[in-house]
């Protein structure tokens, strides 16, 4: 029988594979949490918040987010947000996992429902974004989250973005020479102006790690997968990624580290990033003079008028 290395006293049932090693379902637990007070601390994301609005889609990393903040007890409020983004099959389910998960933590939703800007994330498959459906989904999720959280009187905004996650993007980034990417991507980001302040407190954790944190505490989560991600370059990026790591324990933690003491800062100092204005359309913080929102709601609208 594997003993916990943690306790000693305990079974081994959750393996964290790059640390090789077992602990035991308490022990991991604590691994989990202290991992993100560890994160919040290191990199000061919760200096000056007092409110804090969660970003909680429905599944796993979201989920285990809030339960790991809530049950840390920081002091702070917890505001968590869900965006119902109209996508057949796939949205009505997120949304009740939210509501479950919310209930359960004791806490109150937000919940904004983007069929009341007259379109949906959904449509983006029949019109000429349907191959860019993940980067104009994405462009939707960032500017209503900073819009509610600013409403909300949010000092921050937390996402559930994992190492899996970063390190995909990142990725990605280093193999296009994506340099703003690459110079902008960091755990915690300041406000600007109209911007809130962003934080990523999962950053140092992987994906199979909120996984088993979330299933250990008997989280609401739903497993189902957005059928406008099915086959997506970023899965298959994934894939890879995971595959290098499986020979190369580590790997990830190591590319991380290594971005954010090396590259990210040498890429910020050389990247040409755009001054911060605002959208002529609606108002809200961009680096154009028509935000990325704006132009993905008028090229729907578009189709739908035609």
């Amino acid at each position: 029988m594997r003993v916990c290395r943690h306790c000693g006293s305990r079974a081994g049932e959750v393996r964290v594979g790059y640390a090789r090693m077992w602990l035991c379902r308490d022990c991991f637990t604590r691994f989990f949490e202290r991992k993100v007070r560890r994160t919040l601390e290191k990199y000061r994301m919760l200096k000056g918040v007092s409110r804090l609005a969660v970003a909680v889609s429905g599944g796993k990393d979201s989920a285990a987010l809030l339960a790991a903040l809530a049950r840390l007890e920081l002091g702070i409020e917890l505001a968590p947000i869900h965006l119902n983004l109209g996508i057949p099959g796939y949205s009505s389910e997120c949304e009740r996992k939210a509501r479950e998960l919310a209930e359960h933590l004791g806490l109150r939703l937000q919940v904004f429902k983007l069929e009341e800007e007259g379109f949906t994330v959904g449509m983006l498959g029949e019109t000429r974004l349907r191959r860019r459906a993940c980067a104009a989904c994405s462009t939707v999720r960032r500017y209503w989250l900073n819009r509610l959280a600013r409403e909300l009187d949010a000092q921050a905004v937390a996402t559930g973005h994992n190492l899996d996650d970063t390190v995909e993007v990142l990725f990605n980034a280093y193999f296009t020479g994506d340099l703003e990417t690459i110079a902008r991507l960091k755990p915690a980001l300041p406000a600007r102006g109209k911007l809130v302040a962003r934080i990523k407190p999962l950053i140092a954790l992987t994906e199979e790690e909120a996984l088993e944190y979330a299933e250990i505490l008997e989280l609401p989560f739903t497993s189902v997968k957005c059928p406008l991600g099915k086959g997506s370059r970023s899965l298959r990026r994934k894939k890879l990624i995971e595959t290098i790591a499986e020979e190369v324990p580590g790997y990830k933690h190591t590319f991380l580290s290594a971005h954010l003491r090396v590259f990210q800062p040498m890429a910020e100092e050389h990247a040409e990033l755009g001054e911060l204005g605002e959208c002529r359309l609606c108002g809200e913080p961009s680096s154009q003079e028509v935000c990325g929102y704006c132009r993905v709601k008028s090229a729907v609208r578009a189709y739908l008028a035609s």
